[in-house]
């Protein structure tokens, strides 16, 4: 049984951590007497870091051993790291960061190549020693960070099978139980996607390389994700500039704007948001004020794009077939095709570098009528998917003009949440909740609001939905 999740965690007496040696403590090991702790190595956290740690963490590292026979030569500013007999020393950063419950941190490891998401000389595989680390709050943020830089998922399979597994039953899909949902869902991505085509193609291109790690950023949509990434594939391979435009289109609440602001982090370029409902002239795009989803910087949409003239840079026009006048959308056409646009003040600027994002409800009951034919759990085939895609693309064709939809690159509809994905996406709104109020939570009550969040989804309304659901089952509890 899980024990109750909670917010924070009391911290005993540090001096009975193993990570707190004692020059005269005699030797003593824990459950793995092949491995011993050495000080003063380089490239690992501080002795003073372990001292300083909370209860988790040490509760965490339970699985090191540890030999006290060499005190440490100097506590202040000493390093810890992890001897093997066998495979030398083991860089110890990685599995503090994990169990300091540090997912910035991971990231940060991970990205600068100091670490390796398949560490096999340590006690335990990261990803392991993550994934059944029941201590930890951002459990999930960390599997999900480990299997965007490459942690293989396989080996969870070979760490522990549940008891009930019969002959007849699929063991890979059966280990997975013994994890969260949201654990559960990261894990069966990676699995399902390790050889995928469409990942393997755009990191086959160097300037969107990092968004393959875009599955592991959002739940769901994993039909649009392989058509985005083909897009971006064919827009690399023409190699002629042209202007990237696509449009996320469909149902509120699953994920449009979510994405977007991803696809900016993840290539690490400046993002502007306009709302388009207050436009009634074509000059109005260009005046129009654009906002950072990071910052509270506010400019016009000309002076961000005089500001990164050149420059990769994502432009999300928000509602865009909600503007005041059609033809407003008019001052899109020579952008999305020539990749320059005209300011007030006379100026051409060059927008070839520009990733175009519009973001509209259009298609919506397309979606949710296609998605009624299906099975929640198996969602839309890849066939089922790409001719709703040529429907919708028809249906924005007569609302916005077949002028400006010949200059779009893709048409993608986002479709009603799974079954597995609502769980998730139920999951982590309950870990949020909890971690904010500071309230613990039973396995038991988890259970129970997760289910009833789930139950109370709408396709209409998206994730929105299953969040007030989470709040409201809170307050009931």
């Amino acid at each position: 049984m899980r024990p109750p999740l909670s917010a924070s965690s009391s911290a005993p007496d540090l001096h009975s951590s193993p990570f707190y040696p004692s020059a005269s403590a005699g030797p003593r090991s824990a459950t793995l007497p092949s491995y011993e702790t050495q000080w003063n190595q380089p490239g690992s956290p501080s002795s003073s870091q372990f001292r300083d740690a909370p209860s988790t963490i040490k509760s965490s590292l339970q699985s090191f051993s540890i030999d006290h026979r060499s005190p440490p030569r100097s506590r202040s500013g000493s390093a810890l790291s992890v001897t093997s007999s066998t495979s030398g020393i083991v860089n110890s950063q990685l599995y503090f960061a994990i169990a300091s419950d540090r997912p910035s941190e991971v990231q940060r490891l991970l990205e600068t190549g100091e670490v390796s998401p398949n560490d096999g000389s340590g006690p335990q595989n990261p990803l392991v020693f993550a994934a059944s680390n029941e201590h930890l709050e951002h459990r999930s943020e960390i599997v999900r960070t480990l299997l965007a830089h490459g942690a293989d998922p396989s080996v969870l399979d070979k760490h522990e099978q549940p008891e009930s597994i019969t002959e007849n039953q699929d063991p890979q899909r059966n280990s997975l139980k013994a994890y969260d949902p949201s654990v559960r869902y990261y894990v069966s991505q990676a699995m399902n996607y390790k050889d995928h085509k469409p990942s393997a193609a755009i990191k086959s291109v160097p300037k969107f390389a990092p968004l393959a790690r875009l599955r592991f950023k959002l739940i769901g949509q994993t039909l649009v994700l392989d058509e985005f990434y083909r897009a971006l594939s064919i827009q690399a391979l023409r190699g002629d500039n042209v202007p990237l435009v696509v449009l996320f289109c469909g149902p509120s609440g699953h994920g449009k704007s979510l994405m977007s602001r991803q696809v900016g982090d993840l290539l690490g370029c400046p993002i502007r948001f306009v709302n388009m409902t207050t436009l009634s002239s074509t000059q109005d795009v260009w005046d129009a004020r654009s906002q950072s989803p990071t910052t509270d910087v506010i400019q016009s949409l000309g002076d961000f794009m005089c500001e990164n003239e050149g420059k990769r840079c994502i432009v999300v026009l928000d509602e865009i077939e909600k503007t005041l006048n059609p033809r407003v959308l008019w001052a899109l056409l020579v952008p999305w095709e020539l990749g320059y646009c005209t300011l007030s003040s006379g100026r051409q600027v060059n927008t070839k570098e520009v990733i175009w994002i519009g973001i509209s409800n259009l298609g919506q009951s397309m979606v949710l009528e296609a998605s009624s034919l299906t099975e929640p759990a198996a969602g839309l085939s890849v066939g089922a998917y790409r001719e709703l895609m040529s429907r919708v693309r028809e249906k924005l064709s007569d609302e916005l003009g077949s002028s400006l939809l010949s200059r779009v690159t893709a048409v993608l509809p986002f479709t009603p949440f799974s079954q597995e994905e609502l769980e998730a996406l139920a999951y982590d709104a309950v870990v949020a909740t909890v971690t904010q109020r500071q309230t613990p939570l039973t396995e038991e009550d988890m259970t129970k609001v997760v289910g009833e969040a789930v139950r109370n989804y709408l396709p209409k309304e998206g994730a929105r939905s299953l969040f007030r659901a989470v709040a409201e089952q809170m307050l009931d509890l």
